[in-house]
Formats: structure tokens, sequence, C-alpha cells
């Protein structure tokens, strides 16, 4: 049955998305599209003191994440050439192939 949101993921993905490149832990390198971005956020530590700090997510296509082969574990490199390492996956409720997966990324080197 289509949906109101087919095709989304795809807009969305073409609009703000770059190439970016995916790192497997098997070894190997493969260009895909996708939306690397980097959220500022207020970490506290103890009672009295907050520190600054930097949260990456990458936000892939369904059937782009599958076809990649993209898993936990794997490395990704973003068009500016900074390293992350995909460190958890939220999958989309969306039942359409080109839902957006998010996945948490740490910085790597």
């Amino acid at each position: 049955m289509a949906s109101l949101f087919d095709g989304m993921g795809e807009v969305l993905i073409g609009v703000l998305g770059a190439t970016i490149t995916h790192l497997p832990a098997a070894g190997g390198t493969a260009d895909i599209d996708g939306h690397v971005r980097r959220y500022r956020i207020t970490l506290l530590e103890g009672e009295d003191r907050s520190v600054l700090a930097y949260q990456g997510l990458l936000r892939l296509r369904r059937d782009i994440a599958a076809a990649a082969g993209v898993a936990v574990g794997d490395r990704v490199q973003d068009p500016g050439g900074r390293i992350y390492k995909i460190a958890n996956e939220h999958d989309s409720a969306s039942p359409g192939d080109d839902a957006l997966i998010i996945y948490d990324l740490e910085d790597s080197t």
C-alpha cells in the first residue's frame, strides 16, 4: 500500500546528503550517499560542572545501508575527511525501503 511518505528518504538524502566513504570492518571501501551531522551536546560531570561534547549521527536509506552491508563497528568518512566508528543503529519504524536508518557515531582515527 502506498503511503504519503513513500520516497521521502530519497528526497531527504538527495537534498541534505553527500557522498560518504564506507570503511567496513572486514576491509575495503565503498562510496555511498548519506547524511553525517555533528550535534553539540552537554554532558554533566559531577553536580556542578558541564562539559560540551559532540555527537555524530549518520542517516542512510535502508536500501542503501543493506546493499552496502553497513553494520555497527564499521567506520565512515564524511566529505570533510573526518572518520567515525558506527556505535549504534536505530531502525526506522517506517516500512518503506527508502526509510532512513540513524546510526550513532564515535570519533575514530
